[in-house]
């Protein structure tokens, strides 16, 4: 492999669309996640991490700049030696060195046997008294390498100087016929070095190359050799107990390991699923209590899993569902038994026609990471099994991208930020509710995508968020939400579901629409917003506060059930709340009606407020908890039940006028109350 061509190849990494044949497309796990034989040589960490190398080497003696694995530093040719052997040794964690490049090659490091062992005894006596391992220079597997080679370990024996292991490159054209014949052709030369030498091997370049100037074979012909060949090769250099190391050459389009997609991530290709190993259909990989580190988890229909004791939200670094090799739609899962979480700024990505199912009761936190969604992320549905499991999503640093659903099934729970969490994110991906729950723990959190309602849903705010999208019928059955825990949730979208809204807690505001069945208020609740219910509203024990502050209300009906409350806030003559009802009221005589004064304003006689439109009005206002008027004026509540206005009136007033103040009230409770802002 010429220098020149080696390098520019390198910094080709183009995006390839595989389409791989049936005959390939079984796989089994080949590499353990904890090996350390498999290595690549790269130019910089991004694609080494991307394939999960335990090792990696630049063919230079300087570090690669955030390598999650072990660095191997080179020798690539002769010449200022103790330089560099000074820099290795400074690094302090070095196990081995590799030695010249391809020195055969006039295009490589392009030395003499004879210079070579000259400036290999310098590295040897530079290295002496270290645990340091020295690795032969690593020639092109032909007949002048293997000649330079041995011609080369003759000197070195001569002159005294050390050489602990053996390495070698070998390439071949693509065999599309038999890759498995090529494969074990390979293994043999692998055995040949080490039967020949004695010593552990390296292959630190191989793969099977089109040397076609055009191409003989197609990039899917070359794809799936390699794709077939590396089944063998892997398993062949995994069980040989004296190979030490090996690394793939993915710097050719006919070898690419990786590819990198529309967010500059990296994916595996058809042989990257072989090397990495990607975790295909009957694949399961379980944390077992353990957190993989810097580890990425590419599944295409394999499984991730924690069925040990409960991990931190530290444990996955990356988290990848991938679709079928040959673009067709593919499920993959993830969860189990224990909690565990991703990394502090890692990602989860879901590719176009993949799916990541949850699976287990555990719980998996992503904090502040990055949500690339354009497939479909789907909690707790297994072969009609409720799994009862737990997603969490939490951290301003969240970022959520991507045209994916989310679909939220009976007995999961997506659990939205943290108590500590002083900023939120929003989340843009269109839901399918079919059961489940939705909680809101953390402040600044926004739903912005359609969510199709199929079965109840319960949306829990502990925190106040808000729905900006819009929640649709998803089904042919009437189905609709139910709103819990102590905090608001806003719903500014257009909502056109057709089931009940139960408020069984806190707040709701309406500030978009909604289109269906009653909204329900039970236990204290609030509704209000400034928005249109095309529905009746049903007050059992629970409050109405129109607006946002102030504003306006419309429903169609309104019936305000023994201790429910109607509360409405007055800022001034001309601002103040009002509920428009397109059809009745009805308000029990033990329903109270609650005005509230803001920002200090005090009514003067003769002011007026249209608080209530209705067409009917049946029942009695009985109770009306309203603060004290200054200088003795009184509130007028007589043309209530008539218009749905209130007033205010002088504090002694006409003899004909003081009957109608409290017409159809049964009690009056006047008192002085802190002023709301």
């Amino acid at each position: 492999m010429i220098m020149n061509s080696r390098f520019s190849m390198r910094t080709a990494f183009c995006c390839l669309t595989l389409l791989f044949v049936a005959a390939v497309a079984n796989h089994s796990c080949l590499v353990a996640q904890d090996d350390v034989k498999r290595g690549l040589g790269a130019g910089s960490s991004a694609i080494s991490n991307s394939t999960n190398s335990r090792w990696a080497y630049n063919w230079k003696h300087t570090k690669i700049d955030g390598l999650n694995g072990e660095f191997v530093p080179m020798f690539w040719s002769g010449g200022n030696l103790q330089t560099k052997i000074n820099a290795i040794k400074g690094y302090g964690d070095t196990k081995y060195v590799l030695g010249f490049n391809e020195p055969e090659l006039p295009t490589q490091a392009n030395m003499t046997a004879e210079n070579a062992a000259a400036q290999w005894k310098t590295i040897s006596d530079g290295f002496a008294g270290t645990d340091i391992k020295l690795v032969s220079p690593a020639v092109s597997d032909n007949q002048n390498g293997r000649d330079w080679l041995a011609d080369f370990m003759g000197r070195v024996a001569d002159n005294g100087a050390r050489v602990d292991e053996i390495a070698f490159h070998w390439y071949s054209g693509i065999q599309t016929s038999n890759p498995t014949a090529a494969a074990n052709r390979f293994l043999d030369k692998v055995d040949l070095y080490h039967e020949t030498y004695d010593r552990p091997i390296w292959v630190t370049e191989f793969a099977m190359l089109d040397y076609g100037n055009p191409g003989n074979f197609t990039l899917e012909q070359a794809n799936t050799a390699n794709t077939i060949f590396l089944e063998t090769a892997i398993a062949g250099l995994e069980s040989r107990d004296f190979v030490t190391r090996y690394a793939w050459w993915n710097h050719n389009n006919d070898s690419r390991l990786v590819a990198q997609d529309a967010n500059g991530l990296y994916r595996p290709t058809s042989m990257g699923d072989k090397y990495i190993p990607t975790l295909v259909n009957g694949d399961t990989k379980d944390l077992n209590g353990s957190g993989t580190g810097t580890d990425m988890h590419y599944l295409r229909g394999g499984s991730l899993v924690n069925n040990g004791s409960d991990l931190g939200n530290s444990s996955v670094a990356r988290v990848y569902a991938l679709k079928n090799l040959d673009g067709s739609a593919l499920s993959s899962t993830f969860g189990g038994s224990g909690d565990w979480g991703v990394i502090n700024w890692g990602s989860v990505s879901v590719e176009a026609d993949a799916t990541l199912r949850k699976i287990g009761a555990g719980a998996v936190t992503w904090r502040n990471i990055d949500i690339y969604n354009d497939g479909k992320i789907l909690l707790a549905y297994s072969n009609n099994n409720v799994n009862n499991g737990t997603l969490k999503i939490s951290g301003s640093g969240t970022n959520a991208a991507g045209s994916g659903t989310i679909q939220i099934n009976g007995g999961a729970n997506l659990v939205l930020g943290t108590a500590a969490d002083n900023a939120g994110f929003s989340l843009g991906y269109d839901t399918t509710y079919a059961g489940g729950s939705v909680t809101v723990d953390g402040v600044g959190i926004s739903l912005t995508g359609t969510g199709a309602i199929h079965s109840q849903t319960t949306f829990v705010a502990n925190k106040d968020f808000s729905y900006d999208g819009n929640l649709v019928q998803g089904g042919t059955s009437e189905q609709g939400i139910v709103k819990r825990g102590s905090a608001t949730l806003t719903l500014n979208g257009d909502n056109t579901y057709v089931g009940y809204t139960t408020v069984a807690e806190g707040t709701l505001l309406v500030n978009g629409s909604i289109a269906g069945n009653d909204v329900i208020l039970r236990n204290g609740s609030t509704l209000g917003g400034d928005g249109q219910i095309a529905a009746d509203i049903n007050v059992l024990s629970g409050i109405v506060a129109p607006g946002n502050s102030t504003g306006t209300l419309f429903a169609d009906n309104a019936i305000f059930a023994s201790g429910s409350r109607l509360e409405l806030e007055l800022a001034s003559a001309i601002d103040f709340d009002r509920l428009v009802l397109s059809d009745s009221l009805s308000f029990d005589p033990d329903a109270i009606l609650e005005i509230v004064l803001l920002d200090g304003y005090q009514p003067m006689v003769g002011d007026e407020f249209d608080i209530l439109d209705f067409t009917s009005f049946s029942g009695t206002l009985g109770n009306i908890d309203a603060p004290s008027l200054a200088n003795g004026l009184q509130w007028d509540v007589s043309s209530f039940g008539a218009n749905g206005t209130i007033g205010v009136v002088s504090a002694v007033p006409e003899p004909a006028t003081f009957g109608l103040l409290m017409l159809g009230m049964i009690s009056f409770v006047a008192r002085r109350r802190r002023q709301l802002s």
